[in-house]
């Protein structure tokens, strides 16, 4: 996770400095992360919390069988190519499925849509109201444990190689 609901990973963001210098260059960054899918996996038919984001999913590594991993939105199927965006608004019905031997990895990030006024405060206001819910600090929250648990594993690795 580099970005969620606007709210940055300074830790991740570190890690990652190009990824998110380019990512900054984005107008309404909403979030942003990197989205890996094993073999034989399947993310669940789903929808996006507002009509004001668009979802853009950037291919950095698609299994060779790229009809085999794929996405539906609504009624579409696609494919994801290696430097290639996908883009979408994260409101309809999506889901992933990977029936390769291969991983797939994709920075995924939300933008906002562009929108009259009128829609735009709607959306602020969604987007605020999320960020001030229980269920935005609890993310937070696992995101931080998260970075945690990687740094020490991260510095255990480092000492193992010493």
């Amino acid at each position: 996770m580099l970005y969620g609901f606007g709210a940055k990973s300074e830790k991740n963001c570190g890690r990652c400095s190009a990824t998110a210098a380019l990512l900054a260059g984005v107008p309404g960054l909403q979030s942003a992360l990197f989205s890996i899918i094993d073999p034989g996996y399947r993310i669940p038919a789903h929808r996006g919390v507002t009509k004001g984001i668009i979802r853009a999913h950037l291919g950095l590594k698609v299994p060779a069988e790229r009809d085999r991993c794929f996405m539906r939105v609504g009624d579409r199927r696609v494919v994801w190519r290696e430097g290639n965006c996908v883009v979408f608004e994260d409101s309809f019905e999506h889901e992933v499925q990977n029936d390769t031997d291969e991983s797939r990895a994709v920075l995924l990030f939300d933008f906002d849509r562009p929108m009259r006024p009128f829609g735009r405060l709607l959306h602020r206001t969604a987007i605020w109201a999320l960020r001030h819910s229980p269920y935005f600090r609890d993310a937070k929250r696992n995101v931080a444990h998260w970075e945690d648990r990687f740094e020490q594993s991260y510095a255990a690795m480092e000492a193992s190689l010493r």
